[in-house]
């Protein structure tokens, strides 16, 4: 591992929970470079992962967002963060954020957007080491202009 941050703070979107490796199958503190990394896993992701988990559209969004969501259920139980391997805490964010939307861009009728600016708050409180992680094509653009 390089010389990187002590911490990094991880937003995720629902789309990197559904379709590649389970949380604790990722080397976290290689991946974003970094001594210790907290994955924070907001309201609207917890909410996506349910509504995938019950639509029947797509067979195996349904089972994977099951399974992320009993895994999770597992981890945290009552508690709203634990350590899923060594220094690589996860968290659940209960709060929904409340910054101006339109100031940054965002709509609140885009779940997108509230996963964004659930990290802008965050970027807003802890600096430059929070990151978005997400395969969508826009939202990379978007997280990344509204925390540089």
């Amino acid at each position: 591992m390089g010389s990187g941050s002590t911490t990094r703070i991880v937003v995720l979107d629902t789309s990197i929970l559904l379709h590649y490796r389970l949380l604790p199958e990722i080397d976290w503190l290689e991946a974003v470079d970094a001594k210790e990394v907290e994955i924070v896993l907001t309201r609207t992701v917890i909410s996506e992962l349910n509504t995938h988990k019950d639509r029947r559209a797509s067979r195996r969004e349904s089972t994977r967002a099951d399974t992320v969501l009993r895994y999770l259920h597992k981890v945290w139980g009552e508690e709203m963060k634990a350590e899923i391997r060594e220094n690589v805490w996860l968290r659940r964010e209960p709060r929904s954020p409340v910054i101006a939307f339109a100031d940054h861009g965002l709509n609140k009728d885009v779940p997108d957007d509230w996963i964004i600016a659930s990290a802008l708050e965050l970027h807003m409180e802890y600096g430059d080491d929070v990151l978005i992680i997400t395969n969508d094509i826009g939202q990379e653009g978007a997280a990344s202009a509204l925390l540089s």
